[in-house]
């Protein structure tokens, strides 16, 4: 998995940095730059969990073994999941349980991903925190008005 990580930040590390030197060319606002940071980090998140998603559902595939209990439906099939980086997109393989009849995704069920989720438990906590965050600046702004 370190490799994959390593991967994935050095081919984006070149736009990052142009898109960085870009920011500080047309616009000298810290909160510019710190915006543009921040975009560029979600998205290198985002890239990180799709190369990771797709090789764990490679090496499931290719694990010796597999298709003793589990044979494929189809593959590439995909998928969107929102998390606190957004939405990333990835492809994975369906199977089916020779012994139960059970359909499902393995690297789905290796990340806990449940069937039919559309959106991580990270993105559900950090809408959560943003509205009770929000909710006390707003009573404290009717109970002590600026």
């Amino acid at each position: 998995m370190y490799e994959i990580i390593l991967q994935c930040l050095t081919q984006n590390l070149e736009k990052f940095a142009k898109k960085l030197s870009d920011t500080l060319k047309t616009k000298r606002d810290a909160s510019d730059l710190a915006i543009g940071m921040k975009e560029g980090t979600d998205e290198k998140g985002r890239n990180i969990m799709t190369m990771l998603m797709e090789t764990m559902n490679e090496a499931i595939r290719n694990e010796p073994g597999r298709s003793d209990r589990y044979e494929i439906v189809h593959t590439d099939a995909p998928n969107t999941l929102l998390c606190c980086l957004g939405s990333f997109q990835y492809k994975r393989t369906y199977y089916r349980d020779k012994k139960t009849g059970e359909y499902l995704y393995l690297s789905d069920r290796q990340f806990g991903i449940e069937p039919r989720t559309k959106t991580m438990e990270d993105s559900k906590a950090l809408a959560l925190k943003v509205c009770v965050k929000h909710k006390f600046a707003i009573l404290i702004c009717f109970i002590h008005p600026v």
